[in-house]
């Protein structure tokens, strides 16, 4: 294992400060953040997703603003994304953190799960979207000449999707490979329920004086369907009701509040389920406690 580049790994519920400590520790050890994020890949997803993307302070970070709100991401693509950024931070000699609080994303990686469908390239996807309805239309007919669908009455991002599954299904994949290429050593932070309580209704305060409700009301005028925003979850699902007319602000906020203490409990609840399937993951109780184990982990 001596000779696989280093990577580590920081979660912990929402609100735990993973953030914070990630930027400290690339600061220190020369490295550079890859978010593991389910919704900071979105464009426009700023206070909702708490990108804080001030707090980086300089430091390169990755695997954010990936696409426009609205489109579709799969665990698989964060796997593929994930895989070819660490690549590039590994050849320049940095170090890698993986930070973030969405497990699925996580364990898929470090447990190099093999999706069995053909992998979505987001270059890829973006070009085919970005061609008219008529020429999509050609290359379908081009790659399946004998279809007896009538594909001119579906959507273009339809139409995209079909036509790279094809492509990518004339090529042979190679199996994800974290495990065989990396030496990684997770993470997490576990703060004392009462505080995390009191940090989760703190920030949400300050997020929604900086324009929260602002930034839900411009997604929806942009033309993201309310229906994708709610499928975001939390403060875009909530948001989203209130600006429909379903629920009043202050009742709305409540339930905000709530339904984020909650999550931040099956958050934790999914670390120790990893932990559970032997993920390597260690408890750290402060930035020195951090700053310590990994100086220990990159010496060894």
């Amino acid at each position: 294992m001596g000779n696989k580049p280093k990577v580590v790994l920081l979660t912990g519920p929402t609100a735990s400060g993973k953030t914070e400590m990630a930027v400290r520790l690339a600061k220190e050890f020369q490295g550079e953040i890859l978010s593991v994020d389910s919704r900071q890949v979105f464009q426009g997803m700023d206070l909702g997703s708490g990108k804080d993307l001030h707090a980086y302070d300089g430091v390169p970070y990755h695997l954010i603003d990936l696409l426009p709100a609205g489109a579709d991401f799969s665990v698989r693509q964060f796997q593929e994304q994930a895989l070819k950024t660490l690549r590039q931070v590994a050849q320049k000699k940095r170090l890698p953190i993986l930070c973030g609080g969405s497990g699925h994303y996580l364990k898929a990686l470090a447990q190099d799960y093999h999706f069995t469908h053909p992998p979505t390239d987001l270059t890829t996807s973006l070009a085919l979207e970005s061609l008219s309805k008529k020429e999509l239309l050609k290359r379908l007919q081009e790659l399946e000449q004998d279809h007896q669908k009538n594909w001119s009455q579906e959507s273009k991002r339809r139409l995209a999707r079909w036509i790279e599954k094809k492509q990518q299904e004339k090529k042979s994949t190679a199996p994800p490979n974290f495990a065989a290429q990396y030496d990684y050593q997770g993470f997490y932070l576990e703060p004392e329920r009462n505080e995390l309580r009191k940090r989760i209704e703190e920030r949400l305060a300050l997020r929604f004086s900086q324009g929260l409700a602002q930034e839900v009301e411009g997604l929806l005028s942009s033309g993201v369907p309310a229906t994708r925003l709610k499928r975001y979850g939390l403060e875009y699902k909530w948001i989203t009701c209130h600006l429909l007319g379903e629920i009043e602000s202050a009742p709305m906020q409540n339930k905000l509040a709530l339904e984020i203490k909650k999550f931040a409990k099956r958050q934790m609840t999914f670390i120790r389920y990893m932990q559970k399937e032997g993920m390597n993951l260690r408890e750290v109780k402060n930035y020195e406690d951090l700053q310590k184990r990994v100086r220990v982990f990159l010496e060894t």
